[in-house]
């Protein structure tokens, strides 16, 4: 029924073959295993070899081939695992983090201390470490934990009991290493690698660490305020110190600008008076010139003085006082001898009067050639000093005042020498000098008499003669002056004028009157009286 010809079985057959082997090469190829870079195999039921470290007496540790009933292959590798008869089992070689904590670890301080930190453990990557490994801990990573945990924590505890508190805080590095080195030893024996160890905290359940805190803290804080405010004093200094920098720099520039502005105006100024000062020299010199030649006129204009008005003036009062005395000397003579005629011959009083007035007479010539010489004596030293003082005032200040300086000195010596000669006059005839100044004073009496009578803008007259009484009150105003003038000098002035032209009887009754009142008569000179 269902008859198969050969070709077709041979198909089938053929078939068959092809899908055995496909099925054997699937079969070898899903039993081919590769491991990957971070992983390891180790496959059950084949024997193989490998070297097994051990550790002798001395602390070395040597390496025995020993057989295995387990083949390692090793990340990266390939492996042909038979079915039926071997198994294989995949080992993690990455890295893995481990926490790990002690708690209530003593210091040497007896003070509590809790530690909180990471390890990092793996397995080693070579096939003794993971036969360890698989060995001990059945490729169970939890195993792995809980074994490093327990020997960081022991490992721990006996090293922090060897520190205080504060190496174990503040010198992390030297107990992590210490840690590391007992810790890693051991893992290392279980084919395990601790490859890194933090310690993330250290802290104390009685707040040991805390306390150390706030005093550090206190004292950083105490610190960085006094490096702040040392900070701020400096900056504060720095900033001074710039500033008076700044300052000095500016006032040495506007020193030295205002030194070169100095400079400059001073330049200027010189440059512009220069020229003023060259000509105020010139004048000076000028000035010093006509002083010279003002002091040699001076010289010049003294000489002249000197010989045309002083010695003149000299001369001229000598030449009065001699005419003077030899008057006077004349009029005594010729009164003595008319005096010795009368009493030798008996004349009459008559002619005694007479003789008295011709000597009064002398007297009065004498004294007018004395006044009239004195006065061109100062008339023509008078004119000289103008002269004198018109060219001074031509020249210089200076040369003009000491040119008046000298005719002023010449002029007052000059005048004293005449008022000198006056007076040795008036010695020998006071009666002359009494009626000089009588006569000399009645011009300013007679104007205030006249100034009063001026000042009346009207005149009532009340009298039964007429307008004639204001004359004749007029003329009594003179009579009273004249009385005035008798009483307080005893004698009045037409007496003395009676006496000088009037006559020898009128002479004498005057200079009798005033002798009676004033003093004693001369015996020898009638006339002349002694105060």
């Amino acid at each position: 029924m269902f008859g198969l010809t050969g070709a077709a079985i041979s198909l089938v057959a053929i078939a068959a073959s092809v899908v055995a082997a496909i099925v054997v090469v699937w079969a070898i190829a899903s039993r081919y295993k590769v491991s990957d870079p971070d992983e390891a195999f180790v496959v059950s039921g084949s024997k193989s070899k490998t070297q097994v470290p051990i550790r002798k007496a001395d602390g070395t540790v040597a390496y025995e081939t020993r057989p295995v009933p387990s083949k390692v292959v090793l990340g990266g590798g390939g492996v042909f695992v038979v079915p039926f008869t071997q198994r294989y089992n995949k080992v993690s070689l990455e890295t893995r983090q481990i926490a790990w904590r002690v708690q209530d670890s003593p210091s040497n301080q007896n003070i509590l201390v809790n530690l909180e930190g990471v390890a990092n453990v793996k397995i080693g990557g070579d096939e003794a470490s993971v036969r360890a490994a698989i060995e001990r801990f059945n490729v169970n990573p939890l195993n792995i934990e809980a074994f490093v945990q327990q020997n960081i924590e022991g490992d721990m505890r006996a090293i922090v009991g060897t520190m205080s508190v504060e190496d174990i805080n503040s010198d992390r590095e030297t107990l992590k290493d210490r840690v590391m080195r007992v810790t890693g030893e051991a893992c290392s024996e279980w084919g395990l690698v601790l490859e890194g160890l933090n310690i993330q905290s250290v802290t104390t359940p009685s707040g040991y660490i805390q306390d150390l805190g706030r005093s550090q803290a206190a004292i950083a804080r105490r610190d960085a305020e006094i490096a702040e405010a040392e900070a701020r004093r400096e900056s504060e200094q720095k900033r001074a110190e710039a500033e008076q920098q700044i300052a000095e720099a500016n006032r040495t520039l506007a020193l030295r600008m205002a030194e070169i502005q100095q400079d400059t105006d001073t330049a200027e100024a010189n440059a512009k008076a220069a020229g003023p000062i060259a000509e105020a020299q010139r004048n000076v010199e000028i000035y010093e010139q006509e002083r010279l030649a003002e002091a040699k006129r001076a010289e010049v204009t003294e000489m002249r003085l000197e010989s045309e008005v002083r010695k003149p003036a000299d001369a001229g009062a000598y030449a009065m006082k001699i005419e003077a005395e030899a008057a006077r000397e004349a009029a005594i003579s010729k009164a003595k001898g008319a005096a010795e005629a009368t009493r030798q011959a008996g004349e009459s009083e008559a002619a005694a009067n007479q003789a008295r007035g011709l000597s009064d007479a002398a007297v009065f010539e004498a004294r007018g050639k004395a006044e009239a010489a004195a006065d061109e004596a100062r008339g023509s030293a008078a004119a000289r000093v103008v002269e004198a003082q018109g060219l001074a005032e031509a020249s210089s200040v200076k040369a003009k005042g000491e040119a008046e300086a000298t005719a002023i000195a010449a002029k007052g010596k000059a005048e004293a020498e005449g008022i000198e000669a006056k007076k040795a006059a008036y010695e020998d005839m006071p009666q002359v000098g009494v009626l000089e100044i009588a006569l000399d004073g009645m011009p300013a009496i007679v104007g205030e008499m006249g100034r009063a009578m001026a000042s009346i803008d009207s005149l009532t007259v009340v009298s039964t003669e007429g307008a004639s009484a204001v004359t004749r009150q007029a003329a009594n105003l003179f009579t009273e002056t004249e009385e005035v003038m008798t009483s307080v000098t005893g004698f009045g002035i037409s007496d003395l004028i009676k006496g000088a032209v009037g006559g020898a009887a009128a002479g004498r009754a005057a200079v009798e009157a005033h002798d009676t009142s004033r003093g004693a008569v001369d015996p020898d000179l009638p006339g002349v009286t002694h105060a």
